[in-house]
């Protein structure tokens, strides 16, 4: 079904989803006391899978390892790929690429008329638009140069599109999709100053496998998001690589299933984005959706402090599964870094994985067995909702940013936010939070909530060398593999 774009942000979107982040720092600032008192690269993989059901009502609005301590610090990447980042105290072997609290918004309130669908016809290996190089992700093409052969594309027919997809205008997304059939980006390279990938219709089937996404500068401050779908009917998203951009944005309807596993995220956030109402970004951002069958799993976010912008590195607002017995799974991630803009800024609200956020009847979700390191406010967390459970996860955070000098405090930082929940709790975590320059543990806010979590002696760099070396073989690499 085709629609326009409201040109007003909807009611989770804008003022509310500021004052949502300003409500919850008020309620930890005024807590922490009680909660001290309590003791309290470039490669590309295989393997689609599309499945699908039929999308229903949402959203309407369209607001927006140093592998050892002596290792050179630098990414790791499959051969003949470039280095990642520039140095960083996280360095990576392949085997280690193997693979929190506001919403919040999601987007900047726009107006775009539908896209009129083209008459092309269904593409085999490539999509129906200037002819695309022969491999997605040329090896000898720096990330933040866009070859001539590359342009936006508009699809309107299913079927599997390998090539690669540009747009230099912020106006214009590098990958229009405009159909209901399955689609599959398969060995993809997508390069864009806004949106990557973004609907003009609901009930969308799209699987994104073994495919680069590159954000480059919009030059200005406007929305922008790597994928963007509103009540799409099914999501798939594998192996792929996310840079600089502002992640995965799924808005509202019943979306089954609901797949996110094996990516690699860098520098969320890294470009300005509207203050209101797309102040917070994610990698991945669920906005009043259901699912039957969803997973967010071994997927890795590296990000580096003064070159990204991540506020909840997953967030899960006003979404969950569809009952007890169909729960959102969200397990053995490694989230790596949240930070504010300035180390001066200590009410930063950001984190790890937020597995309940907002208000009214959602949830069913797990959240287990993820290790979240260097967040600065808090490593996992749930703020509403019921049926939400938090198990055995590792949260570390040692106050350093990524230069291992600059110290980034909070002022009411937890390992655990959690609050305003029912029939839900956080058991058998382990944590080594620091908040400040003291040695004092800040494990949980509110205590009642949480039982059997245990502090633990582990370093930010011993837990992630830990995650890397529990990345089953099976997996073969996060992010894009040959």
């Amino acid at each position: 079904m085709s629609r326009a774009r409201s040109s007003h942000a909807s009611s989770r979107h804008g003022q509310p989803a500021a004052a949502s982040r300003a409500n919850r720092a008020n309620r930890l600032l005024r807590t922490a006391i009680i909660a001290i008192g309590l003791g309290s690269l470039l490669g590309v993989t295989t393997g689609i899978v599309n499945a699908q059901v039929d999308g229903a009502h949402g959203a309407q609005g369209r607001a927006g390892a140093q592998g050892s301590a002596e290792a050179e610090m630098v990414w790791l990447d499959q051969p003949g790929a470039v280095a990642c980042t520039t140095t960083s105290r996280r360095t990576l072997t392949a085997r280690a690429l193997a693979t929190s609290s506001v919403h919040r918004d999601g987007r900047g309130a726009r107006c775009r008329k539908p896209t009129t669908p083209s008459t092309t016809a269904p593409p085999t290996t490539a999509p129906p638009t200037t002819a695309p190089p022969s491999t997605a992700t040329p090896t000898t093409t720096p990330p933040s140069t866009t070859p001539a052969s590359c342009g936006p594309v508009t699809i309107t027919t299913g079927g599997t599109y390998s090539g690669c997809y540009a747009s230099t205008s912020t106006g214009t997304p590098a990958v229009t999709l405009a159909t209901s059939q399955p689609v599959t980006l398969d060995h993809a390279r997508v390069i864009a100053k806004g949106f990557g990938v973004q609907d003009t219709v609901t009930g969308t089937r799209l699987a994104v496998v073994d495919t680069t996404f590159e954000q480059t500068n919009p030059g200005a401050v406007v929305a922008h998001r790597a994928i963007e779908l509103q009540q799409p009917a099914s999501f798939r998203a594998e192996h792929n690589r996310f840079s600089d951009g502002d992640g995965i944005w799924i808005g509202g309807g019943n979306v089954n299933p609901l797949t996110v596993r094996y990516n690699q995220a860098i520098n969320i956030g890294r470009y300005p984005h509207p203050t209101s109402s797309n102040c917070c970004v994610q990698f991945l951002q669920l906005d009043s959706v259901t699912t039957l069958a969803g997973e967010i799993a071994w997927n890795h976010t590296q990000n580096t402090s003064g070159h990204s912008g991540v506020e909840d590195n997953i967030n899960l607002f006003r979404s969950g599964g569809s009952d007890s017995a169909h729960k959102v799974d969200i397990h053995h991630n490694l989230i790596d870094g949240a930070y504010p803009s300035s180390p001066s800024n200590t009410t930063f609200t950001g984190g790890g994985i937020l597995g309940s956020d907002g208000t009214g009847s959602f949830g069913h979700t797990n959240v287990h067995n993820n290790t979240v390191v260097s967040t600065t406010n808090y490593g996992i967390g749930a703020g509403g909702g019921t049926d939400i459970h938090l198990f055995n996860n590792l949260m570390v955070n040692d106050t350093l940013g990524s230069d291992g000098l600059t110290h980034y405090y909070s002022s009411f930082a937890q390992a655990i936010s959690i609050h305003d929940l029912t029939a839900s709790d956080a058991i058998g975590n382990r944590y080594n939070w620091r908040r400040d320059q003291n040695a004092s543990q800040f494990p949980c806010w509110i205590g009642s909530f949480c039982s059997g979590n245990t502090q633990v002696s582990t370093t930010e760099q011993q837990a992630r060398d830990a995650w890397a070396a529990s990345v089953p073989a099976s997996v073969q690499l996060i992010g894009p593999t040959p």
